[in-house]
């Protein structure tokens, strides 16, 4: 709740804190996190244009970073993103579950299938209520995809809002943190 209320102390002291130490990974998605929490969507994706360069080898900046371009409407680059990222860490889960979750969005549904799949598999290998969370979402949005395949109805229904990936990032940046 604090950083709700005080978001731009806490993005001054992030700022500080990417400015200090290079390769700051978890600050940089939690700094990403936050900027979208305040609107500034633009601002993140252009940090993430910037800091993805200089370190190619972290999943969840991806996931951050897919998250960040899906929503500034960039769908194609977001799904870009998610691919880079599961080529870097390929046990990423969240990038599996975003992967599936945009190309069912935009009816690439056999293209969605196993990236979901792969979610619910990968998240299944974790024993926390969190994972489990995703887990179950996963398998869900699975089967979704494959009666809507069966039916011939096309785009996924009921996928997440973009909006809520914000929430998962910092969700993460937490759990990790902890």
């Amino acid at each position: 709740r604090l950083i709700q209320e005080r978001a731009e102390d806490a993005l001054r002291v992030c700022e500080a804190g990417l400015a200090e130490v290079s390769g700051t990974k978890g600050l940089a998605q939690f700094y990403v996190s936050l900027l979208q929490s305040e609107g500034r969507l633009e601002d993140a994706v252009a940090f993430m244009d910037r800091w993805i360069p200089e370190n190619p080898d972290c999943a969840p900046i991806y996931n951050a970073y897919s998250n960040a371009l899906e929503n500034v409407g960039r769908l194609g680059d977001a799904m870009d993103a998610c691919r880079q990222g599961i080529a870097v860490q390929p046990f990423y889960p969240e990038l599996h579950f975003n992967l599936g979750r945009m190309l069912g969005s935009v009816n690439q549904l056999t293209e969605a299938l196993p990236a979901l799949d792969t979610a619910a598999e990968q998240f299944g290998r974790q024993e926390t209520a969190f994972a489990t969370k995703w887990r179950e979402e996963s398998e869900s949005m699975a089967e979704r995809l494959r009666s809507e395949i069966a039916t011939g109805r096309g785009v996924l229904s009921g996928s997440r809002e973009p909006a809520s990936t914000r929430d998962w990032d910092l969700a993460v940046f937490v759990a990790v943190q902890e």
